[in-house]
């Protein structure tokens, strides 16, 4: 499965016509009179990814000694998606069903583990994130006394899309 090595693109809604067919909330780009913003959107996000892959790819392309996986963009690409959250630990809340049995099946931790976090079930000293969807449970208001960070779930979709760590702060639950 190379579902991890695709770098997905938002569905981008410039014209009325496509914001309304798909539903879109509010005034497409064009009636707003604006566009992508060219430093911070999505595109530009991906520009270092691709750039860096290749720039790797390259390196070891005629070397004998690099390692086979260095010759492979889905291993490169793997590689570049490790380093996202690498030395975040997560803990969720409230992000899964109860009854969940296996949680590391969720698509928030599988993602969150492809950007290169370790996710556990339990708030340790190592923990260093919490994500949650409500400020209100006990989880919540040991990882605030320890210190730790309590961000969003969204914030998870962002670092996968932008393919960087976000900036916590936009993405805070207090």
């Amino acid at each position: 499965n190379n579902k991890e090595n695709l770098l997905t693109v938002e569905r981008y809604h410039y014209f009325p016509s496509s914001a309304s067919q798909f539903r879109v909330k509010g005034q497409s780009l064009v009636d707003r009179g604006v566009d992508e913003n060219e430093q911070e959107g999505q595109l530009a996000a991906l520009v270092p990814v691709l750039r860096d892959v290749h720039r790797q790819y390259f390196e070891n392309v005629d070397k004998d000694s690099a390692e086979p996986g260095d010759r492979d963009v889905r291993q490169l690409t793997r590689r570049y998606r490790r380093k996202i959250l690498a030395g975040v630990v997560i803990v969720f809340s409230r992000v899964f069903p109860l009854e969940m049995k296996r949680p590391e099946e969720h698509h928030f931790w599988r993602m969150a583990v492809s950007m290169g976090a370790v996710c556990s079930k339990v708030l340790t000293e190592e923990t260093t994130h919490l994500v949650a969807t409500s400020s209100g449970t006990d989880k919540v208001r040991q990882a605030l006394a320890e210190g730790k960070t309590v961000v969003s779930p969204r914030w998870i979709e962002c670092c996968s899309v932008l393919w960087k760590r976000a900036e916590e702060s936009q993405f805070l639950l207090s």
